[in-house]
């Protein structure tokens, strides 16, 4: 919807990674216009965000991916995840950025359990993963756990 408004060169849409938690017991999402007043205040931004959020909740009861995915690895506005939700059949929930490792077993347990579908596998963004130690033990945590995992580049976008 921003792109066919005309304000796609003002606001960009992406996904950020799980930073308020994952502590919510409950399915949500956290939507914002921007990160100024300026912006808040924007009535066209805030009438086409409220147009998507309508548009999406009436579209998820028919959803249409087939694989639900958690993400690791990554900066906070995970590109990458980005390219994977808009043109895949893959889900991602929750993305868990290079900046929160190391890593553990509970952050992907967690990632898993306050995921509201069951989650096939793990999307590493590879080259998002800093250096290789940190690669090998987020590979050895996910077989520890029996969940497979593709690299972002696998997924077809």
């Amino acid at each position: 919807n921003v792109n066919s408004s005309g304000l796609g060169d003002r606001y960009k849409v992406t996904l950020e990674c799980t930073h308020h938690g994952p502590l919510i017991n409950k399915p949500c999402i956290f939507i914002e216009i921007g990160s100024t007043q300026t912006e808040w205040e924007d009535r066209r931004a805030g009438f086409i965000l409220a147009k998507t959020i309508s548009e999406t909740m009436r579209e998820f009861k028919e959803n249409t991916y087939n694989e639900i995915a958690i993400g690791i690895g990554g900066p906070h506005y995970c590109p990458n995840f980005n390219k994977i939700q808009l043109s895949s059949n893959v889900a991602v929930s929750h993305v868990i950025p290079q900046y929160a490792f190391p890593l553990t077993e509970e952050m992907i347990k967690e990632a898993i359990d306050k995921t509201e579908e069951e989650v096939d596998f793990a999307v590493i963004d590879w080259k998002g993963m800093g250096q290789a130690d940190q690669r090998d033990q987020a590979l050895a945590i996910l077989d520890k756990l029996y969940l497979s995992y593709k690299r972002t580049s696998e997924i077809r976008k």
